[in-house]
């Protein structure tokens, strides 16, 4: 039977070893050991994440998850609404430490692609276009605790070996959409750079990166299709993103060609109610 590391599993099951250790703590998997004491993991464990991912995905809270896990019949109030509460509370309150420490957990407990599409963006969504007094500076503290979240997951993910990524943006508004694709991406194995500033007509022919990941904040017109069709037919490694924006790039692993993920557009009506601990 193969055995893995816990990096190996992260890799295969799209999540991150972050993700993992802290399932562990809530006792949703366990490592088994060899005859020398070492850890391991083998193909059940990528059963058992997937299973967990699925549940998260629908917003059922770890400690239900257990349950779940161990056949109990539970009350599942399921969801993301309760978790965006908890956060918009703490943008109002002011205290960056503890919005901090929340966005940290959060971002510790599901994988990267759940946090974003499933959790921060549809709150984004929300609190960009409400006109109540007092929601813009709680806007800026969120946006401030998201880009520090992200500089740490980027900076711990240039320690490890992996695939080279630009991430950088033309016609577009909100910075944080870029750090939030470098959270997605370094969650998944890649060593990013971010450029968090708007470029109009980047020249990508020079660009010593495995991949170059473009977030456009429209549809592209002729131009830049015919742009990026040069891009490509020159052996540049490009995709283009965002809203609007259909993928360009042939899928693959982190190992060789980027597996790209478009986010799925934001769901402006968010299941209800998972609790969650955040001491």
């Amino acid at each position: 039977m193969g055995r893995f590391t816990i990096e190996i599993l992260a890799s295969q099951c799209g999540v991150t070893t972050q993700n993992l250790r802290s399932w562990q703590r809530y006792g949703l998997i366990k490592a088994r050991k060899d005859e020398k004491g070492h850890r391991y993991y083998d193909f059940s464990h990528i059963s058992q994440v997937n299973l967990i991912v699925q549940w998260i995905g629908k917003g059922v809270p770890l400690r239900s998850i257990q349950a779940l896990m161990m056949g109990e019949e539970i009350r599942k109030n399921s969801g993301w609404f309760a978790y965006q509460e908890q956060l918009y509370a703490l943008c109002e309150a002011g205290n960056l430490s503890k919005l901090r420490g929340f966005i940290w957990k959060i971002a510790r407990e599901v994988p990267p692609h759940v946090f974003i599409d499933e959790f921060i963006r549809p709150f984004r969504l929300w609190i960009t276009a409400g006109r109540q007094p007092g929601l813009e500076i709680s806007r800026v503290r969120l946006d401030t605790a998201l880009i520090e979240y992200a500089v740490f997951a980027v900076s711990n993910m240039r320690k490890r070996a992996g695939g080279t990524m630009l991430i950088l943006g033309t016609h577009f508004n909100d910075t944080v959409e870029l750090w939030l694709e470098a959270i997605r991406y370094a969650g998944e194995g890649f060593q990013v750079e971010v450029l968090a500033g708007r470029v109009s007509q980047p020249d990508l022919s020079r660009e010593p990166y495995d991949h170059i990941l473009v977030w456009a904040g429209r549809p592209l017109n002729a131009a830049q299709k015919a742009r990026h069709t040069a891009w490509l037919e020159q052996g540049v490694p490009v995709a283009i993103t965002g809203p609007g924006v259909r993928p360009m790039m042939k899928n693959a692993s982190r190992d060789g060609d980027l597996k790209l993920k478009v986010p799925p557009a934001a769901n402006q009506n968010p299941p209800e109610s998972p609790d969650i601990q955040t001491a």
